[in-house]
């Protein structure tokens, strides 16, 4: 085996060294991989991005947002701005609703 096969620092081609040429403390810590581009990241993601769903603001607070767009519609398809709102409350109603069915279970 030769000396090269033993190096481990990356070939000079697929990284750039960031700060001066001067001023170098250890090329060990100065070299980093490139940046991807846009299209590269977005080719990495494991799970593609959906488009953003068309919502209307609503002028209303959270209550009366989420009641006039309807619970379902804004917990589920981002029907306003208060999707995220509306999905706690989803959240809640069927927790509740699961925890009574295991209480009334227990009783008999």
């Amino acid at each position: 085996m030769n000396n090269a096969s033993l190096d481990n620092t990356p070939s000079p081609s697929f990284f750039y060294l960031i700060g001066q040429k001067d001023n170098l403390v250890s090329p060990r810590a100065t070299i980093m991989p490139p940046r991807p581009s846009k299209k590269q990241l977005a080719s990495l993601e494991r799970i593609p991005r959906r488009p953003a769903p068309d919502f209307e603001e609503t002028e209303f607070g959270v209550m009366e947002g989420i009641m006039d767009g309807g619970l379902l519609n804004v917990a589920l398809e981002d029907t306003n701005q208060y999707g995220p709102h509306a999905m706690i409350v989803l959240l809640f109603a069927v927790s509740s609703v699961t925890a009574a069915l295991l209480m009334v279970l227990t009783l008999f």
